[in-house]
């Protein structure tokens, strides 16, 4: 979380959604300072709050991996079960819950399961967790205050922005559909840093007028 502030629950109607794109566990340091420093600079343009998220691991679908876990784990099992190789039952459960073990230790391959399920149900969750997100961080602020969500969720792939209705009635939905589409495909070219600075500075720009200092 670069900057956490508050709203009313009611502020999430218009939101956009596209992948987001870098792999990767662990958020650079070099990567929050710029992140921080963008939403520093934003608040010299605009009286709006723009408050940033960025997600580098989920739990949300760490279920769904370990099903994927499961489901090797079984198929292995009933091969081993099959050709004679295993035949007692405590030898075939723990060949059944060993991979449901592994994926949940190791990230890089949890991340491969996550790609495996559909994008369309990663997306859902990844959509839900960013409403979770904004109701938790801007539950006490004033609804007289313009705020603007920005969620980045690198384990979904996934982005999402959510304005408030006092942002709403200034800056149509498809502004920030423009936003979305530009911070995919630059995150995509340039990078996690580059991209979320970018975006973040044409937010600023959009809500300055509406919203100065």
């Amino acid at each position: 979380m670069v900057e956490a502030l508050a709203a009313s629950a009611e502020a999430a109607e218009v939101s956009a959604a596209a992948d987001a794109v870098e792999d990767g566990n662990i958020m650079k340091q070099e990567q929050k300072d710029a992140i921080t420093t963008a939403v520093e600079a934003a608040k010299k343009k605009t009286s709006a709050h723009i408050v940033t998220v960025v997600n580098y691991k989920s739990d949300i679908l760490l279920g769904h991996t370990q099903l994927w876990g499961l489901v090797l784990g079984i198929v292995v099992s009933l091969g081993c079960w099959y050709y004679g190789v295993v035949a007692s039952f405590p030898e075939l459960l723990i060949i059944e819950l060993l991979p449901v073990v592994v994926i949940s230790l190791i990230p890089g391959l949890r991340h491969f399961m996550l790609r495996l399920l559909p994008r369309r149900h990663v997306h859902y969750h990844a959509a839900r967790r960013a409403y979770e997100e904004y109701i938790s961080l801007t539950h006490n602020m004033p609804v007289t205050e313009p705020i603007v969500f920005f969620y980045i969720s690198m384990a979904e792939r996934y982005t999402h922005i959510l304005a408030n209705h006092i942002v709403r009635e200034r800056i149509p939905y498809s502004a920030w559909n423009i936003v979305v589409q530009e911070f995919t495909a630059s995150v995509k070219k340039d990078g996690l840093e580059i991209a979320a600075t970018a975006a973040i500075g044409k937010m600023a720009d959009m809500l300055a007028k509406p919203f100065p200092v």
